[in-house]
């Protein structure tokens, strides 16, 4: 009775799954391809394995679940891809083909119930290693869960009391940013790199170094991919100033390169050469992205890193070796700095970011000091209070507005934590940090060398932090995922008299916060699949979220959709879902009604007075300067930075 309940979980699962991969998209052709291949080459792999008989039936049915889920997330790649590294997204697909050859290795070499632990992981490495494009990966994220979920047994999870503490707060959280789907999605990130962490710290240590060395794979060919593609740019050069590479923020590439690194420093392992020559592929690759993105702190941390590195190898015959590729390497760095657009003590940037970090400090305090903004602060602080606020401190603010066409990002692990969560979180951040300081610290003799290591590598990230905010980007959340997982277990001590007291305990607590987390990617995975079903109809807006494609709408969209929004709509699906049916539905007669909803239940009045003043601006009506004036008096009121007041939008 229990398997076939199993078994019908499973199929449900799978359908729910196909839904959405099939799904409105804006490449259908490329979904087409993705489905073709992954049942293609499951097929071959199953009449070539079926006869030896060493895979069960349900095996096969994860495989393949696998391999769809994989190139379900290189389908999302497309979609949100904006960059073409190569004509008709040849580079994704081959990267596709390459990733389902490689599960199904990994399948026939490991064991039934290993793979059925980390196989879906696996499938959702690309999101983490290749997805510097994509845009909102937390639903292919949540289906791996799903998978994990059903193939581990939670009750041997050795956790504490901090762990309940942790998810209640992050539930808090779902709740406190409902509305804000940008916001929504960086909690459920850092709560599915939580459950991912979960899984991994009982898992055997060779599952933890397969997941290391296939990040380090799809970096390597993401790179490849890259560096060909400056190489046949007949416009790149090496030494001018870049504030994104290829729409890539040169910040990220410059975080992701010192990780990067990092872990591959401490994946090299004895007599496997072939595998340590690809560890040195890697390093080059790494070590050249950072220098083309001239990152400063990320430089800087890797220097920190490599020094202590050499200095810990100062017994071994190779200590002369590293000191010399280290003066090599930082004489290399020194010339190629002198040949950049970019100075290395320019001090521009870091006036520009203290007085961001004053902006988010003072309307913190100011406007929401015990619990924060929200996890999207950035979007709701240049409309808070600014009464204390220096003007020198308010131009170069502005001036960063106009320049990057982004919200004032603090740049700052800290200034951000304490803008999105307050004091209450950022002193709930700040006892955590502490305690894994000192807990690690007082077990520092009796770690291994390689802990040791990975605890100075996240002590080095703090400080990089310090000047960054990199800690919740895609391409490095998993990274340092893996890199806690090896101090996860120093030091546990187990109260055996509580362990099944514990073990209901977490069990339930994760069981509730999983449905939790599924029902947000549902809603979340709805909301995305109406945008790419009108997507011709509009388009995306940093400040606006949506905007229409065109002057005129297409009169057939009112016979797709409903176009009435309901009260509770608005209030069950939140603010994104809102803009998105008020631009569908512009010029309608629905446009009326949903102003009305906008300054009824939508918390960023600014937008609702834009878009307003848009509407004014489209009347056929003798008042309408004078409507026009006074939508402009109570815009500045709520726009201080007069972002929405058509002066650099």
């Amino acid at each position: 009775m229990k398997l076939n309940f199993i078994l019908i979980f499973d199929l449900i699962y799978f359908l729910g799954f196909l839904t959405l991969f099939l799904g409105d998209t804006n490449q259908k052709f490329f979904r087409n391809d993705a489905i073709g291949f992954g049942v293609l080459f499951f097929l071959v792999y199953f009449l070539y394995t079926v006869k030896s008989k060493r895979h069960s039936f349900y095996s096969y049915f994860h495989l393949l679940f696998v391999i769809l889920l994989s190139n379900y997330v290189f389908f999302k790649l497309a979609e949100y891809d904006p960059i073409q590294l190569l004509p008709e997204k040849l580079a994704i697909k081959l990267m596709m083909v390459f990733w389902n050859i490689f599960i199904l290795h990994q399948h026939h070499y490991f064991s039934e119930i290993d793979f059925k632990k980390f196989g879906s992981i696996l499938a959702i490495i690309p999101c983490f290693v290749t997805s510097n494009f994509i845009t909102f990966p937390v639903i292919p994220i949540g289906i791996a869960l799903g998978l994990c979920f059903r193939n581990h047994n939670l009750k041997d999870s050795n956790l504490s009391l901090q762990w309940i503490v942790f998810f209640g707060f992050l539930i808090f959280w779902f709740l406190r940013d409902w509305s804000d789907d940008f916001a929504i999605n960086r909690v459920i990130l850092f709560s599915e790199v939580a459950l991912l962490y979960l899984f991994l710290r009982n898992s055997h240590q060779k599952i933890k170094l397969k997941l290391i060395d296939s990040v380090l794979i799809l970096f390597f060919l993401n790179s490849l991919i890259l560096v060909s593609k400056m190489f046949l740019d007949s416009e790149f050069r090496v030494d001018t100033y870049k504030e994104d590479l290829y729409l890539i923020p040169v910040s990220l590439i410059g975080s992701n390169a010192f990780l990067i690194l990092a872990l591959t420093v401490i994946s090299f392992r004895q007599n496997n050469n072939i595998r340590n020559a690809f560890y040195l592929m890697v390093l080059f690759f790494a070590s050249l992205l950072l220098l083309l993105s001239v990152s400063r702190i990320s430089i800087i941390s890797v220097c920190f890193f490599v020094i202590y590195y050499v200095w810990s190898q100062r017994k071994s015959r190779l200590t002369r070796l590293f000191y010399g590729i280290f003066a090599f390497a930082f004489s290399f760095f020194i010339i190629y700095i002198g040949y950049t657009e970019k100075s290395f003590l320019s001090i521009g940037t870091l006036g520009i970011r203290l007085s961001i970090w004053k902006l988010h400090i003072l309307t913190t305090f100011n406007d929401a000091i015990f619990t924060g903004f929200g996890f999207h602060s950035e979007k709701v602080i240049p409309f808070a209070s600014l009464n204390e606020f220096p003007f020198y401190d308010f131009a170069l603010v502005k001036e960063y507005i106009i320049h990057f066409n982004t919200y004032p990002l603090a740049h700052n692990l800290y200034f951000q934590i304490l803008s999105a969560t307050g004091i209450l979180g950022f002193s709930l951040f700040v006892i955590w940090i502490t305690s894994l300081f000192f807990h690690n610290i007082r077990n520092f003799q009796k770690t291994s060398k390689r802990s040791r290591l990975v605890f100075l590598i996240l002590l080095i990230w703090l400080i990089h932090e310090s000047m960054d905010f990199s800690s919740l980007e895609i391409a490095n959340v998993f990274i340092l995922c893996l890199l806690f997982v090896d101090l996860g277990n120093i030091g546990e001590k187990t109260n055996l008299e509580n362990r099944n007291y514990m073990r209901l305990l977490v069990s339930s607590c994760t069981v509730l916060f999983f449905l939790t987390l599924f029902l947000f990617s549902l809603r979340f995975s709805y909301i995305e699949q109406l945008t790419f079903r009108f997507h011709k109809n509009i388009q995306l807006s940093t400040f606006y979220e949506f905007k229409p494609s065109s002057e005129f709408q297409d009169q057939s969209i009112q016979d797709k959709i409903n176009l009435n929004t309901g009260d509770y709509e608005v209030q069950f699906f939140g603010e994104r879902y809102f803009f998105l049916k008020h631009t569908l539905a512009y010029r309608t007669k629905f446009e009326l009604n949903q102003f009305n909803q906008c300054f009824q239940h939508i918390s960023r009045k600014e937008l609702c007075y834009a878009n307003l003043l848009s509407y004014i601006e489209r009347l056929d009506d003798k008042n309408k300067v004078k409507y026009k004036s006074a939508i402009q008096i109570l815009l500045a009121s709520t726009d201080p930075f007069g972002i929405y007041s058509k002066d650099f939008l």
